[in-house]
């Protein structure tokens, strides 16, 4: 793990408390990459690196733009590139967790019915990376489902 991915692991999770709200834009826990083995092969540093694209990205769509529509594009963006990392390694749950948090912050923009869609597929990819690796990024999966259950209304 490299010191820049410590320092906005850290910062997310600093900024989320600081900047905790009880609204479905603010719902996600922002997981920290979970430490490799000192032996890490060139792929999972590459998908490493492009998981820390995400992360950065979707640190600045959150907490430095603050017009909705900026960040609606920008996050309709990051959702493309999350999906492409996701497909990119079908078998690691750590690419999945982090499309779902970006497609869980979407529906925190969004909000209401129109965001449901993208809820269901979030929901998804975290059951499926809890079904890989329960322990991916330190359990983050588990958190951001929880999350999504927690914020999102039932059928009235």
């Amino acid at each position: 793990m490299t010191k820049n991915m410590i320092l906005i692991a850290a910062l997310a999770v600093i900024s989320a408390g600081s900047s905790h709200q009880a609204s479905a834009q603010n719902t996600v826990t922002e997981p920290t990459m979970q430490m490799h083995s000192a032996i890490a092969s060139p792929a999972s540093d590459a998908m490493d690196q492009e998981i820390l694209a995400l992360q950065t990205e979707w640190a600045k769509i959150k907490y430095q733009i603050s017009e909705k529509d900026t960040q609606l594009e920008a996050i309709y963006n990051l959702e493309t590139q999350a999906a492409s990392v996701s497909a990119r390694y079908p078998d690691k749950a750590e690419p999945k967790i982090w499309e779902g948090i970006i497609l869980s912050t979407d529906a925190g923009i969004v909000k209401g019915m129109s965001a449901l869609g993208k809820v269901k597929k979030a929901k998804l990819l975290f059951e499926e990376s809890i079904s890989q690796d329960p322990n991916a990024l330190n359990g983050s999966a588990h958190t951001s489902l929880g999350s999504l259950y927690y914020q999102v209304p039932g059928w009235p």
